[in-house]
């Protein structure tokens, strides 16, 4: 990071040049965490509480 802003830039393995002032060096993982997610439930409970509120039990 250079001046506690992310760089797009990615460094490869070797010597680099670190200013101490200038440059701060964080590791960060690079995974990716996959997450699922019923769409056709949250449809089924919007359409009832939609159900609710039209016979006036839900206002």
């Amino acid at each position: 990071m250079k001046f506690g802003q992310v760089q797009h830039q990615v460094l490869g393995e070797g010597i680099h040049l670190i200013i101490p002032i200038v440059n701060t060096v964080k590791k960060i993982g690079g995974r990716i965490k996959k997450q699922t997610t019923s769409a056709e439930t949250a449809s089924k409970y919007l359409l009832f509480l939609w159900m609710l509120h039209l016979i006036g039990i839900l206002n």
